[in-house]
């Protein structure tokens, strides 16, 4: 799907492979993983799920980690559903 570039806590780029996206009552997901040529072993990539918080001022998108067990069972269970995807 693609690669968008994250910045960590200390302000340096990351690079995250789009998995997924979803559009769930008017907030947009991103299921984010290492890319490919990153992880040693396809079991122990890590993925995160992020979220869209950006203003229509912002000139670029602004997302954060998506840490609410609610809001997670929600976003997996649409995932799921939809395209057979699990988040563990």
């Amino acid at each position: 799907m693609g690669i968008v570039t994250l910045t960590d806590e200390n302000g340096n780029p990351v690079d995250f492979e789009i998995i997924a996206d979803a559009r769930i009552a008017q907030t947009d997901y991103l299921l984010l993983a290492k890319p490919s040529g990153d992880a040693q072993d396809e079991e122990e990539t890590e993925v995160i799920l992020v979220k869209d918080i950006s203003s229509p001022e912002d000139e670029e998108a602004v997302y954060v980690v998506v840490d609410d067990e609610k809001e997670l069972d929600t976003v997996e269970k649409y995932l799921r559903d939809t395209m057979d995807i699990t988040l563990n």
